[in-house]
């Protein structure tokens, strides 16, 4: 219901209440009169606000409190898989079903745990490599009697486990007889390879340091094989001198009567025999 305006306070004939009442139609009637601070909100309540929309509070979020959205609510309400919370019911043991609770009740072999009877020794089953044993080396060396052979030549032994056996190999058995001459461990050297490496001739198996001394080279090699041959050449006193001192042109036009000889960078010309008569004509004419 809308509100009848207050209007000015009639006048009194006094002043100075007059001018009072006045002051105070302004305070209720104007706007922005009354301080905020100094209205008394006491047994007030939000139901008094006709227009309470909760999205239109403020600090709805803070350190201390925190406000839900619709899907966390939902989440948390709705009794199904939730990533906020978890149900009493899928930790009881007697719901677990997949392959973890299997390994943990079937009593068989599992990654999750050991059983003490898979470590004891005596039910282990297979082979294992001596370098698995810590102490194999100092285990064997206390229970194992050296044997020195010195003429392995006429003696074949053989060890299987701690068992020797040593055979005397038959009289004029020669080197190239004996099994496993060649392994990836030795390799046996023919009497060429060995030749090779001790005459002090050239060999395919190694070099010779006098060998790669240019001094001591022989044949030929192309200029081609000299790679600055070239430099050298254009650098090279004689050719300098010779390039300097190179003369120009000749031009023959007829070699009938003039003959060339060019010995190096000289070059010379004889005139060639010719008819007596030709030549008192020719020094006539000149």
């Amino acid at each position: 219901m809308a509100q009848n305006p207050l209007a000015p306070p009639p006048p009194s004939g006094n002043g100075g209440f007059d001018r009072w009442m006045y002051l105070l139609w302004r305070r209720l009637t104007q706007t922005g009169q009354i301080i905020w601070a100094s209205l008394d909100f006491t047994g007030s309540n939000l139901t008094d606000l006709a227009t309470r929309n909760h999205a239109d509070l403020q600090n709805i979020n803070t350190t201390s409190y925190t406000h839900l959205t619709s899907t966390q609510a939902t989440d948390l309400t709705d009794a199904g898989d939730s990533t906020l919370h978890y149900h009493a019911t899928d930790r009881d043991s007697a719901n677990f079903t997949g392959t973890n609770w299997t390994d943990l009740t079937d009593a068989g072999d599992s990654t999750l745990h050991y059983h003490a009877t898979d470590r004891a020794r005596g039910n282990h089953t297979g082979t294992q490599l001596a370098a698995t044993i810590s102490d194999f080396a100092s285990a064997v060396g206390a229970v194992a009697t050296p044997v020195t052979v010195t003429d392995s030549a006429s003696v074949n032994l053989t060890l299987v486990g701690q068992d020797i056996t040593a055979d005397v190999l038959p009289a004029g058995v020669d080197h190239s007889a004996l099994g496993s001459l060649n392994s990836t461990s030795y390799y046996h050297l023919t009497q060429a390879n060995h030749t090779d490496l001790t005459d002090g001739n050239d060999s395919t198996l190694h070099y010779h340091a006098t060998d790669r001394a240019r001094a001591n080279h022989s044949g030929t090699q192309t200029a081609a094989t000299i790679s600055d041959f070239d430099t050298e050449v254009s650098n090279n006193t004689d050719v300098a001198a010779n390039t300097a001192a190179r003369h120009a042109a000749v031009t023959v036009t007829d070699t009938t009567t003039v003959d060339l000889s060019l010995t190096g960078q000289d070059l010379s010309a004889d005139v060639k025999q010719m008819n007596l008569s030709y030549v008192l004509a020719f020094s006539a004419a000149h």
